[in-house]
């Protein structure tokens, strides 16, 4: 039971620094209402998308970075 506690704990963690690492979540001044679940939705979804391609974060994080403003255009409309 532990171990799975841990491993879940995990998962959550490498998620949680992902977002950071790739959205600089730690930094937003999103804090109104439900925007913030909602951004955080987001940018779970745009990384579960990009996952599909690739499953190294340095990969991810290199295509974000090259589609950022076509994600952000896509999530704005």
């Amino acid at each position: 039971m532990l171990k799975f506690n841990r491993s879940h704990w995990s998962c959550e963690n490498n998620l949680n620094w992902i977002k950071d690492k790739v959205f600089e979540e730690d930094k937003s001044t999103i804090s109104t209402g439900e925007a913030p679940l909602i951004i955080s939705l987001l940018r779970t979804i745009t990384l579960a998308i990009i996952a599909i391609f690739s499953n190294k974060i340095t990969e991810i994080r290199e295509n974000f970075n090259n589609y950022r403003h076509r994600l952000f255009k896509l999530f704005s409309t």
